[in-house]
């Protein structure tokens, strides 16, 4: 069963910032950012808008997933695993969203906005259309990690 993919997104008061989350058919997923003990979190949430209010006003269609959701489940895990501490400076939220639509579509998407992260780094416009990442492993296999490391995004080991 296909479902859409989403990109909503939220002013966070800071210049050119913007805070991301991806809805996938119902459900909206985006990093929480505010844990107590400063660990990354993803929430989860049904419905028209994701807990931050990115979203409320539709969304944007990046392209369309087949991903189960027990596939969802071990790419998020697996992500917090590779990236435990929430950074605001490094964009957590942008660089969760691009690399869960990467992985919902398989690289085939259109990304409408640049990330902020990219701004700051002088990083050019990712091109989905170079995006190709092989099967998706739940331990992260080596492949999976080489095309997050070709999209120029940190992974932390």
């Amino acid at each position: 069963m296909k479902r859409t993919v989403k990109l909503g997104r939220k002013f966070t008061g800071i210049p050119v910032a913007h805070h991301w989350a991806i809805q996938v058919g119902d459900t909206w997923f985006e990093i929480e950012g505010n844990s107590d003990d400063g660990r990354n979190m993803i929430n989860r949430r049904h419905g028209f808008a994701a807990e931050s209010g990115a979203g409320n006003l539709g969304g944007e269609l990046l392209g369309k997933t087949t991903k189960s959701d027990h596939e969802i489940d071990a790419f998020i895990e697996c992500w917090l695993a590779r990236n435990p501490t929430h950074d605001v400076q490094g964009y957590d939220s942008q660089k969760f969203a691009y690399e869960f639509v990467v992985f919902l579509t398989d690289g085939n998407f259109r990304l409408p906005h640049r990330l902020d992260a990219a701004v700051d780094a002088n990083l050019p416009h990712p091109k989905a259309s170079v995006v190709k990442p092989k099967d998706f492993s739940p331990d992260l296999d080596p492949s999976w990690i080489r095309v997050i490391r070709s999209l120029r995004i940190r992974v932390r080991q």
